[in-house]
Order: C-alpha cells, then structure tokens, then sequence
C-alpha cells in the first residue's frame, strides 16, 4: 500500500459513496496516504486509535479495526494486508485493495555487505523481513540463504536485526 489508498482503490460501483466513515491504525503512512483523498473531493471522515494502538499487537489492532466494522462505527478499516487474518470473520469482505505504484521494496544491508545484492550474498546469510509476500521472492533469489521473518515497523525491525 505505497502512495495510493482512496483515490486508487478499485470500488464496485454499486458501493461508490461520496462520504466515508474511516478508521486506520494511526501509521504515519496511511495517513499521508489517506490525506490524498482529500485531493480527490472525497469527503471523509478518519478516526484513529489514540496513543495505546502503539502498545497493541498487529493482531491486537486488527481486532479493534474488525469491531468498529461490526457495530458499524466506521464503514471501511484501511491497514496493511499483511495483518488481517487468513479468513475473515463471517460476513467480511476485503472491498479493495491499492494499485501498488512500486512494486520495488527496500533492501537494507548490514554495513559488512556494502556493495552486495542480494544474489551475491554469501550462502547462510539471514534475510529477514516482516512481510510474507516478500519472503518467497527473498527465499527464490537467495536459495542458500535463510529468510527470517520480524514484525512491527520497519525503522524498528532495522534497529532488531542489527
């Protein structure tokens, strides 16, 4: 979900709405993204978990989200994909998903790797990331490597993997 969520999404047109009521996680990113909307005259309004979401879980915070939905505070949750649940509670759809502008991901290497890629790793190097749709690629290009998954924010899984 890079640099497009409203203006972007690809609503079926029978649930078009002029106004939204909307409620995310509180990540910086998606409300950069959000505030984009804005751009594009559709009128919002966005409520965010107060400072104790920064204490909950990714589980715990999509659970929040999913109960908002059900007593029908809010009329759509945006937050990353990669934590909402293999199956959806009962009655649960995902609307949309994002065009994705870049498909590129960031790769950050440990200073002692300057200058590699991640095909001239040596063998058993430790890859690690915090999504499962990049840890197959990851696996693909790096067959003698490992792939370690960390989860929570990404200037935080830096700080944990080095």
């Amino acid at each position: 979900m890079h640099d497009a969520i409203l203006e972007d999404l690809v609503f079926p047109s029978e649930i078009v709405v002029k106004r939204i009521r909307v409620k995310l996680d509180g990540s910086r990113l998606i409300k950069v993204q959000l505030d984009k909307a804005q751009q594009n005259n559709v009128e919002h309004k966005v409520e965010t978990f107060s400072g104790i979401y920064k204490k909950l879980t990714d589980w715990r915070v999509t659970k929040e989200l999913e109960h908002a939905l059900e007593r029908n505070e809010v009329d759509l949750v945006i937050h990353s994909l990669k934590d909402l649940p293999t199956v959806l509670p009962p009655g649960f759809t995902i609307g949309a998903i994002c065009k994705q502008e870049s498909p590129s991901d960031a790769v950050v290497f440990h200073p002692n790797f300057v200058g590699q890629t991640l095909e001239t790793l040596p063998g058993k190097s430790v890859v690690g990331t915090s999504s499962l749709r990049r840890a197959a690629p990851a696996a693909e290009k790096v067959p003698t490597s490992g792939v370690q998954e960390y989860s929570g924010k990404p200037q935080h899984t830096a700080l944990e993997v080095g």
